[in-house]
């Protein structure tokens, strides 16, 4: 599904305009990013969580080359889904 895709289907339940559909998705997900980046936390019931997670620096290759290349640390936001949102494999 695309972003495009999920705002008509809010329009819809929602019985408002594309438009401020669009303006409330875009909220909601500038909102979780700022939140995340921040450090803190973002639990939604039923769906995930999404969190700030911090990746060391690191030397990797290059697979063209095989040349090493220092990867830089940075942060990164992590979204864990809810374990009702998850498929198992084989159950």
């Amino acid at each position: 599904m695309t972003k495009t895709e999920l705002i008509e289907r809010a329009a819809a339940a929602a019985k408002v305009s594309k438009k401020a559909a669009q303006e409330v998705l875009d909220s909601v997900l500038a909102d979780i990013a700022q939140t995340a980046a921040e450090g803190g936390e973002v639990r939604l019931f039923g769906f995930g969580t999404f969190k700030n997670i911090k990746r060391q620096a690191r030397i990797c290759r290059n697979p063209q080359t095989g040349e090493q290349v220092q990867v830089a640390a940075r942060t990164a936001i992590k979204f864990r889904p809810a374990k009702i949102a998850r498929k198992e494999e084989g159950r």
